[in-house]
């Protein structure tokens, strides 16, 4: 609970999921993203007494035309990949001071990613394929 405090999220569910318990749990750091929760009764999962929820969320997007684009398309060669090595680097990173310092989801995400794409840079042989 402190966790979800601190990091500024919102418990979407208030209503109970089964019998009178709130069992799902459905955060975010934005409360725009999501304006309604739909329970699902009929029919239940399997033989579950669990009701099932549906979530609509709002996500924002913006149509990208390619044409304007110019980028280097990197093609990494997975067969040379060194994985275990890999393995022992991502072994060693803090991941609960990583996640901590980074509170909204957005942060989180691009944390991770550049972690990510600095382990398969050093361990995994690229080839550039820049599109002209």
């Amino acid at each position: 609970m402190t966790f979800v405090v601190e990091s500024g999220l919102t418990q979407f569910v208030d209503f109970p999921t089964r019998g009178c318990n709130i069992l799902d749990i459905v955060l975010a750091d934005d409360k725009q993203i999501i304006n309604q929760i739909v329970f699902v009764w009929d029919p239940p999962i399997g033989n579950s007494d669990h009701m099932a929820i549906k979530i609509p969320i709002a996500v924002q997007t913006t149509a990208i035309t390619t044409s304007c684009i110019t980028e280097n398309i990197i093609k990494y060669n997975w067969y040379k990949a060194d994985f275990e090595l890999m393995q022992t680097l991502l072994d060693s990173v803090d991941w609960l001071s990583l996640f901590c310092f980074n509170p909204s989801a957005l942060c989180m995400w691009n944390a991770l990613m550049s972690v990510l794409r600095d382990v398969i840079d050093v361990y995994v042989c690229a080839i550039d394929c820049t599109d002209h």
